[in-house]
């Protein structure tokens, strides 16, 4: 219930909960090209199944969330 409870935006609302390389391009902004390289780094999380790349819209959300917080003072200086 609580996650029915949480505001959503719509635009994340019309993705389905497992994207591929295109809707992940697309749910972020960004180029195809951009995803198979931040999958391929590592960066974003995601499994290769097959030939293809999957990740799920949560994991992408809480991938956002994590890189645009502001880091300690102390994770800054290390």
């Amino acid at each position: 219930m609580a996650a029915a409870s949480r505001p959503r935006s719509r635009a994340a609302a019309r993705f389905p909960e497992v994207l591929d390389v295109h809707l992940t391009a697309q749910f972020l902004t960004v180029s195809a090209d951009t995803v198979y390289d931040l999958f391929q780094c590592g960066d974003l999380p995601g499994r290769k199944v097959g030939r293809k790349w999957l990740t799920t819209k949560t994991a992408v959300l809480k991938w956002l969330e994590q890189s645009t917080t502001p880091r300690s003072t102390a994770a800054q200086d290390a």
